[in-house]
């Protein structure tokens, strides 16, 4: 694959699941979008802050990245003998609470709604910073996922949409989870 194709691919997909999580936040009633799960899971709304959180600390740190590349004129930052988990993998991992680190914890800001609308152009924006790299071979340069470890950066840009995956499906628990305002 050409670089361009591997760009391409990777924000086709990021694009995708934001379009899909968008849809999703738009058909929800926001009267109960603070209430929490008795089992400790995030609302609805801690949710979404976490999600712009996560938006606004993956574009300044892959911003840096690219900027050092730049500088630098180095575009393999990768190690020798990556341990890489596939991009299935890390889309159908065991669901669950998942241990943010302090700087993405959702602090009860923002209205629901103001910040649904922030969502699409946080992507584009990431993709614009992005699209004079377009031809240039990131596979092998790296962006450091707390979690995941160094994650090349067309696998962060698509990591960045099997994020918005993963907490729609852990907004999809919260709208089913018993004593939901909302339901019945």
């Amino acid at each position: 694959m050409t670089p361009e194709e591997m760009f391409d691919e990777a924000f086709d997909s990021a694009f995708n699941d934001r379009r899909n999580l968008i849809a999703f936040l738009e058909g929800i009633e926001t009267a109960h979008v603070h209430w929490r799960p008795p089992d400790g899971e995030w609302s609805l709304h801690e949710n979404l802050e976490h999600m712009l959180l996560t938006d606004n600390y993956y574009a300044r740190s892959l911003e840096k990245s690219l900027a050092e590349a730049v500088e630098s004129g180095s575009w393999d930052t990768g190690p020798e003998n990556p341990q890489k988990m596939s991009r299935e993998a890390l889309r159908r991992r065991e669901q669950g609470r998942v241990p943010a680190p302090d700087f993405l914890i959702p602090k009860g800001e923002g209205e629901f709604g103001d910040m649904i609308t922030r969502l699409m152009p946080n992507r584009e924006a990431v993709h614009q910073m992005m699209l004079p790299h377009r031809s240039t071979d990131m596979s092998r340069l790296t962006h450091k996922h707390f979690r995941y470890g160094d994650l090349n950066i067309y696998d962060r840009i698509v990591y960045s949409g099997t994020h918005d995956f993963l907490h729609q499906d852990q907004m999809t628990r919260v709208l089913q989870a018993p004593g939901y305002p909302g339901s019945g």
